[in-house]
């Protein structure tokens, strides 16, 4: 999944495309790099260069590179974005326990 807006304030579609297994690809915009923001955010998704995009994509373009690197990305989502103990509750309140 590839990321190259420049514009998107979040990244909520990459966020969703990683934690349904894509490898993400994001392009680290130069006038917005100094301040951190998509490398802060996303580590190792990051790149600074198309030569790097190429890279990425082809270092997981087969087995096990895909595999390691989905599982990676879904690992990161459940990290930094799910709702945690908010979420179980919330499921809970609308499923019921």
């Amino acid at each position: 999944m590839l990321s190259t807006s420049r514009r998107e304030s979040f990244g909520l579609a990459l966020v969703e495309g990683a934690a349904s297994g894509a490898v993400p690809v994001v392009r680290d915009w130069p006038v917005f790099a100094p301040l951190g923001g998509a490398r802060g955010l996303f580590g190792d998704w990051v790149v600074d260069t198309v030569d790097e995009a190429v890279a990425r994509i082809r270092s997981v373009a087969e087995e096990p590179g895909w595999s390691a690197a989905s599982e990676q990305a879904r690992a990161l989502v459940e990290r930094r974005f799910t709702a945690g103990a908010a979420g179980s509750e919330l499921v809970d309140l609308i499923l019921g326990s």
